[in-house]
């Protein structure tokens, strides 16, 4: 197994996505909301990394991500975080999924609306810890 730690922590492995149950449980998620895209959702792959996670991490699926994300959908996705009583948040597939996850841990922690926390608007000061994301 390759792992690469700079700023984050990243598994590199033929079927690295099996692991993902244990790093929930390293960061104390049980119950994650998963940020995707209706692609990746309908190709099979969120069913094949659910099927990983067990009946051990009841997981909420947001699929709605849109190419690039907007405002509306990390509204959306916040909502389904609260609703569903998450605690963490994982990101699959590209960079659109990537970006929304962020964007939900953030958001879910923080009251303020997203563009204050701009940094060319000196929102960085204003960050303080995030929902846990993988």
């Amino acid at each position: 197994m390759a792992i690469m730690t700079f700023c984050t922590h990243t598994i590199f492995e033929d079927g690295a996505s099996l692991k993902l149950a244990g790093v929930l449980q390293s960061l104390g998620i049980k119950n994650p909301l998963l940020c995707t895209d209706s692609g990746l959702n309908q190709s099979g792959m969120v069913d094949q990394l659910l099927a990983g996670l067990g009946d051990i991490f009841p997981t909420s699926v947001f699929d709605q991500t849109p190419a690039n994300p907007t405002e509306e959908a990390v509204e959306q996705a916040s909502r389904q975080y609260k609703e569903m009583g998450c605690d963490g948040v994982v990101a699959l597939g590209g960079g659109s999924s990537m970006d929304l996850a962020k964007a939900v841990a953030l958001a879910v922690t923080h009251a303020e609306p997203l563009l204050s926390y701009t940094a060319g608007l000196g929102g960085m000061s204003k960050i303080r810890e995030v929902a846990p994301l993988v």
